[in-house]
């Protein structure tokens, strides 16, 4: 257990540093001991790692599979946190590839559960999500109650990354309808 948590993090430091190759090659050792250890908690969360490095990268099929695993074993055993999650980071993939159908359902999901939970930083990245959805749609009114929503939740804890991307995605709206303040 130690050495896959060891990777994780490995992957981790370099996935902040911004060398995504080191970081998947540390995600994805991660990935066969969690294996061969049948330590499906962590490869849950691997998974989930290496399909936004995936993502990030461009790699859309292999972040989709990722992702889709992390999904499948965080309802396998339960991780409420882990479903969100993974709900939010295949929402946001699935938004990238133009498919704006499925990503509300799973969004709808993943802020149901992140209300049940109490986690508003995952609420709070959910709606910012639904906004860029929303925004997707043409439906600049929606999209702009959740970048508002975001952006109070983000102020009330603290979260000043989240609160000012909602800030200027609500100004882009704003200034598209005509209201310049």
């Amino acid at each position: 257990y130690q050495a896959v948590k060891a990777l994780n993090n490995i992957g981790g430091i370099f996935h902040a540093r911004g060398e995504t190759l080191k970081a998947m090659e540390k995600f994805s050792q991660s990935v066969e001991l969690c294996r061969r250890t049948s330590d499906l908690y962590t490869l849950g969360a691997v998974q989930g790692n290496l399909g936004v490095l995936y993502h990030e990268r461009g790699l859309y099929n292999r972040a989709a599979s990722s992702l889709e695993e992390s999904l499948t074993i965080s309802r396998k055993l339960g991780d409420r946190p882990g479903i969100t999650t993974s709900l939010l980071n295949l929402a946001s993939l699935r938004m990238e590839q133009g498919e704006l159908r499925q990503p509300l359902s799973m969004l709808d999901e993943s802020e149901q559960l992140a209300e049940s939970m109490g986690d508003r930083f995952l609420a709070v990245y959910g709606m910012v999500l639904k906004g860029d959805l929303y925004m997707l749609y043409g439906d600049l009114v929606t999209s702009l109650k959740h970048y508002t929503k975001s952006r109070e939740m983000a102020a009330e804890i603290g979260l000043k990354s989240q609160e000012l991307i909602a800030e200027s995605n609500m100004a882009w709206i704003k200034a598209r309808q005509g209201h310049i303040d």
